[in-house]
């Protein structure tokens, strides 16, 4: 592939044309860090990278990895190596090599990765991708000879398998079972995935395997490969949990992976005179919510495996007009996460339903701002009438901001109506300036000792109860709808009276009625969610909504560096303690750095 191809070349890469695959071509320089690419369904993934690196998983990317992952700012630790000797030559065929870049590249794309190599004249394609109905990872190696005569190739295949958590914890109880091409791993000594078992092995072999496990607990697979001048031949590469062992229909298998996105991913097309916005817009958006942030939960930096309360739902904010029942499921999944009293979990691991219960403001709202937005979208109001269970666990004690715990699920039920009204009754609670609560935290979860009252929360609130008043309506539960609009106006009220700074919104009071975000501030004199949503909301005139993204705009939006800062100054020696983004670096993460919420919070009023 030629560089000057590509749009939006940048020295390492850029897109086809067509925009359904990113090309990493480069003769010059080093990715400076890995580039990766998620390829998953809903149970079984992976991530590949540039250099080689990334892991597999199968159920939870955190709880049940069955490669090493590597959170390493320095370097790619590789947990699967293919590897190609041929007469003192050794070539690694998925990972970009360091002393020839010419002859290496790249493609992602939806569902799949491809690595070419043309070296030693031996040229090769590796396959990678994960099939859609499978719990496995498929990778094929196909080399062409191109001398003038035949050669003998012993191609390696390396695994470095975890089956749990870390390493350091499941070595020891790792058990290798040998079979014909391959070997079976199975971790014994663990609950969840105990009778799981890892399936690894050559496909398409013309010899005997043969096996080799070092003291490391790593596993090497050897064979050897004759090619004829001119000639093609290819190996597969499988790693399953599945029982089956059928061999894979790997044309199928891609017809069917090719089908889903292009059927998912078309269904709404942006044309903007920017292109690269229309080419992440119309795919690779979309695609990534779906494989890591829904199926996998997981990335390069961070191998989470839960579901966070607030962050799935928001996620699926952009299906409502591609799948709404994407959405719809995600609700009702969310609602059987919230206890009695009102409150919800931060985040949990569906496994053994075990995560934390906290005093974070916003979570809770989280749902019947979704419900508001489905039925917006869908008019679909028979989904306030779904029953949904709760789950319950001990009370958080006074002043105990979270605890880590496992959840029962309750046999009560009520209505996902029910659910959501617990949800804004419970955060009906308001502090000295008649402004919300702000809990142990809200959306920017680093605030989490301010304890006062949150702006930004009241902003968020005021929304919800003018939007949710409409469905009390409909249900006619009309003296919720009373009363939840004359909380709204006297929310209203209270942000413009005691949280306008004169230019801008605050952000937030301390416990003792200290701002931040104001003109008084030493830092964070701006915060830039206060401004966006007190337009978002409806509380601010236009008067002093265009004043507001004003001052956003002369002191958040760095035009030099291309990003809008969260908010500025950074925090660094204030006195009074935020809670952990001052911990952060000034201007990365939530201190001052852009921080991106993808999240449909369009009001077309």
């Amino acid at each position: 592939m030629e560089t000057k191809d590509l749009l939006y070349y940048n020295g390492f890469g850029g897109f086809l044309k067509d925009g359904k695959e990113y090309i990493l071509k480069t003769s010059e320089k080093y990715t400076p860090l890995p580039w990766s690419h998620l390829i998953a369904n809903e149970k079984f993934g992976t991530i590949v990278t540039s250099s080689g690196g990334g892991y597999i998983w199968s159920g939870n990317s955190r709880e049940n990895k069955i490669t090493a992952w590597c959170n390493n700012q320095v370097t790619d630790e590789q947990s699967e190596k293919i590897i190609v000797k041929n007469v003192g030559t050794e070539k690694e065929f998925n990972a970009m090599p360091r002393d020839n870049l010419n002859e290496f590249e790249v493609h992602y794309g939806f569902g799949y990765a491809k690595f070419f190599r043309d070296a030693a004249q031996l040229s090769s394609e590796l396959l990678v991708y994960v099939p859609l109905d499978r719990n496995e990872k498929i990778s094929v190696l196909e080399i062409e000879n191109k001398k003038d005569e035949a050669i003998d190739l012993e191609i390696s295949y390396t695994i470095n398998p975890v089956l749990g958590v870390c390493k350091d914890f499941t070595a020891k109880h790792l058990k290798f079972e040998n079979i014909k091409n391959g070997a079976i791993i199975q971790n014994n000594f663990r609950d969840i995935y105990q009778n799981e078992k890892v399936t690894v092995e050559i496909i398409e072999a013309e010899n005997n395997v043969e096996k080799e496990i070092t003291d490391q607990k790593e596993l090497c697979l050897k064979t050897t490969l004759k090619i004829l001048a001119g000639q093609k031949k290819k190996i597969i590469v499988r790693v399953s949990i599945d029982e089956r062992r059928e061999y894979p229909e790997i044309k199928s298998d891609l017809i069917k992976i090719n089908n889903y996105w292009y059927e998912m991913l078309s269904k709404i097309k942006i044309k903007t005179p920017v292109e690269s916005f229309n080419i992440m817009m119309n795919g690779w958006l979309g695609y990534q919510t779906i494989v890591s942030r829904l199926w996998g939960r997981t990335s390069f930096y961070q191998a989470g495996g839960a579901y966070g309360f607030r962050d799935q739902l928001q996620d699926t904010l952009m299906f409502l007009n591609i799948d709404p029942l994407i959405t719809r499921k995600q609700i009702l999944y969310h609602a059987e996460h919230q206890f009695k009293e009102g409150d919800v979990m931060h985040w949990w691991h569906p496994e053994k339903n075990n995560g934390i219960r906290t005093r974070y403001s916003d979570d809770l709202l989280w749902l019947p701002f979704l419900v508001c937005k489905y039925i917006e979208v869908t008019n679909d109001y028979e989904i306030l009438d779904e029953m949904c269970r709760y789950v319950e666990a001990p009370k958080l004690l006074e002043r105990q901001d979270e605890i880590y715990m496992e959840v029962k699920t309750s046999e009560t039920k009520d209505n996902l109506y029910t659910h959501a009204k617990k949800a804004i009754e419970k955060r009906l609670c308001f502090g000295q300036h008649g402004i919300p609560e702000m809990g142990s935290g809200d959306w920017n979860d680093g605030m989490n000792k301010i304890k006062g009252e949150s702006v930004w929360l009241g902003f968020f609130l005021y929304d919800i109860l003018v939007k949710f008043s409409k469905i009390c309506e409909y249900k006619n539960d009309l003296e919720t709808q009373k009363k939840y609009l004359e909380e709204a106006e006297k929310l209203k009220e209270n942000l413009n009276e005691n949280a306008w700074d004169g230019k801008w919104f605050k952000r937030a009071f301390f416990e003792d009625g200290v701002a931040i975000g104001s003109e008084t501030s030493s830092e964070c004199k701006i915060d830039g969610i206060s401004q966006s949503f007190s337009v978002i909301s409806g509380v601010a005139s236009k008067e002093r909504g265009v004043e507001a993204m004003k001052s956003l705009d002369k002191n958040l939006v760095d035009r030099e560096n291309m990003l809008i800062k969260l908010l500025t100054p950074a925090f660094s020696k204030i006195e009074k303690n935020p809670g952990y983004i001052k911990a952060y670096v000034p201007g990365v993460r939530e201190n001052g750095g852009q921080y991106t919420q993808v999240c449909c919070c369009y009001d077309s009023r």
